[in-house]
């Protein structure tokens, strides 16, 4: 073997000796228009992630986003921002005393229905993602990506237990309504020859 390669395999060794890996990914939702819907953002097998970047690439024509708000996993300081229509921006530096570490969210990506009709599901994409370990040398992750995807359909979104409610209350009704228009039976009386017997008995 050549001094060159014997570099190069100590090199590549190295890599992969030390860089932790990540995996980051988004769902499969779906909503009606005017209605505000959930992304998770997740996180799985988190090595000890200490910061964290990357864009979030939404169909502007369906989609606006809204927010973004920390889910269960530590976040420390973090931003975000719309570039441009259609990309979404976060980046974060994570708490030094508590890195990410293992699955869950890390965010809940807020975005607002704007209008469509019901059809085929469209890209949610993690684009140019990137991730730090929060150790001294701050060595980059290998980061796996899943993207999701996004259907204009029904979804009850951030109203869900105002509709759920709604429903409850008028099944309720129906059921009072029913019950009090439900004919009464009257009190059975006893048959005219029963009532003869008591009579002479007395």
């Amino acid at each position: 073997m050549t001094s060159l390669a014997r570099i190069f395999a100590l090199l590549l060794f190295a890599h992969c000796a030390h860089a932790a890996s990540v995996t980051l990914s988004l769902p499969a939702v779906s909503g009606s228009s005017g209605f505000t819907i959930p992304v998770t953002l997740s996180v799985r097998d988190a090595q000890g992630m200490g910061a964290f970047q990357c864009d979030v690439l939404y169909p502007p024509n369906l989609l606006e986003a809204t927010g973004v708000d920390p889910g269960t996993l530590p976040t420390g300081l973090f931003n975000h921002n719309v570039v441009e229509p259609g990309r979404l921006r976060i980046v974060m530096a994570g708490d030094p005393q508590n890195p990410v570490k293992g699955s869950g969210t890390l965010f809940n990506l807020q975005f607002k229905v704007l209008h469509g009709e019901t059809g085929a599901p469209m890209p949610l994409i993690l684009d140019r993602a990137r991730a730090w370990e929060q150790t001294k040398d701050s060595l980059e992750m290998r980061v796996t990506t899943e993207n999701g995807s996004f259907q204009v359909g029904f979804g009850l979104g951030q109203h869900k237990w105002l509709i759920i409610g709604a429903v409850a209350t008028v099944i309720l009704l129906l059921v009072i309504l029913a019950w009090k228009k439900k004919p009464r039976q009257a009190p059975m009386r006893a048959p005219e020859c029963e009532r003869s017997a008591q009579t002479k008995a007395f």
